[in-house]
């Protein structure tokens, strides 16, 4: 907040932003889990005539899988919050 009385406006905004985050947060975590569970199963498969995916090699599925755990920057995250809410109240006169 950048007022000592905050504006409905301003605590709606940050109320927004907190949910935002917060359902990012949770369905962050289960996509790591999930990606993780696919990981452990991919290792333990074995394909005698290479990849099951055309045109990619295993080791490339494993390396975007391994990839796709790399956690975003926080920071990134609450200004994509913040420019969400904004647009959204932006079209909210009420």
């Amino acid at each position: 907040m950048n007022q000592p009385f905050p504006t409905a406006l301003q605590l709606r905004s940050e109320s927004a932003i907190d949910r935002l985050l917060a359902e990012q947060a949770a369905d962050t975590a289960l996509f790591l889990t999930a990606v993780g569970h696919l990981q452990t199963v991919i290792a333990g498969l074995t394909f005698p005539l290479g990849s099951p995916a055309h045109r990619y090699d295993l080791s490339d599925i494993t390396a975007t899988l391994s990839d796709w755990l790399i956690a975003r920057d926080p920071d990134h995250l609450q200004e994509y919050a913040e420019d969400a809410v904004i647009t959204l109240l932006a079209g909210d006169v009420s």
